[in-house]
């Protein structure tokens, strides 16, 4: 690999996170969105100008030792900071599994590990020889901008729709029940049964959206992501949750509605 490309794969991916908020009856829900997965890798921590590069290039071997070697060792620190970042992720995570919890963090634990262990090597390195496939390996062994920070934002964001999904579940038949009893009173509920019919379904779709998300993500590899499988994957499961995020979105502000109405006649 040149060493203008080798150097442009070390940029950051700076995550993004979204979130709803919404109460329904008693309480409220907080659902962390996931990043966008397979996103475009701005080059946005290790900058290296054209210009730079050449001059770099130009003196290719041994004596380009001493300039490449600070760029990669920058390039693991930034990723361990990332690291630190996605572990306090996960240690906020309010629906977060036990399981998914303990995956995320033994596979961010064993990456860390790894890029340590790599930057000493690459401060070992007196030869371009040695250090260029060191380099390398930075991004192409270990992923944390395109696979692992996707990875534990999907996961956290399928967990939490999944637990959503389960409240307003939850929420549904005293809803229903609701409605029924003011009907028998001969009250005018108005539209609230089509609003019901509306939430149910809205609840439905996410709950199909939603379902398995987080282990369609959790296991996949290095090794997938560089074949080139890992990536749709992520992509999908994180179009699933948008849309899954939609209903639930929807499904509230039907519940609300139908809150609204049945309170009025009281």
């Amino acid at each position: 690999m040149s060493t203008p490309r080798l150097l442009s794969r070390l940029g950051a991916l700076n995550p993004t996170r979204r979130r709803i908020a919404g109460g329904i009856l008693a309480g409220s829900l907080a659902l962390a969105m996931p990043a966008v997965a397979g996103a475009t890798v701005p080059q946005a921590n290790i900058r290296t100008t054209v210009s730079s590069i050449k001059a770099t290039a130009s003196s290719l071997g041994d004596a380009a030792v001493s300039s490449i070697a600070p760029k990669c060792e920058s390039a693991i620190t930034n990723r361990q900071t990332q690291i630190d970042v996605l572990n306090n992720r996960i240690a906020v995570a309010q629906w977060l599994t036990a399981s998914h919890h303990s995956t995320l963090s033994g596979d961010l634990s064993g990456a860390a590990s790894g890029l340590t262990t790599l930057n000493g090597q690459i401060q070992s390195a007196t030869t371009w020889q040695q250090l260029a496939p060191l380099c390398k390996d930075i991004v192409y062994n270990f992923r944390i901008y395109v696979l692992r920070t996707p990875q534990v934002h999907l996961t956290i964001g399928g967990d939490a729709e999944t637990a959503v999904v389960a409240k307003f579940q939850g929420i549904a038949p005293k809803l229903d029940a609701a409605i029924k009893s003011a009907q028998s009173k001969g009250k005018d509920v108005g539209n609230a049964p089509s609003l019901y019919a509306d939430f149910t379904a809205k609840v439905a779709d996410a709950a199909a959206k939603s379902n398995g998300a987080s282990d369609n993500v959790i296991g996949l590899t290095v090794d997938q992501y560089n074949a080139g499988t890992a990536k749709p994957v992520l992509q999908t499961t994180y179009q699933n949750l948008v849309l899954g995020h939609g209903d639930l979105i929807a499904a509230r502000q039907d519940a609300v509605q139908i809150v609204q109405i049945l309170k009025s006649l009281s």
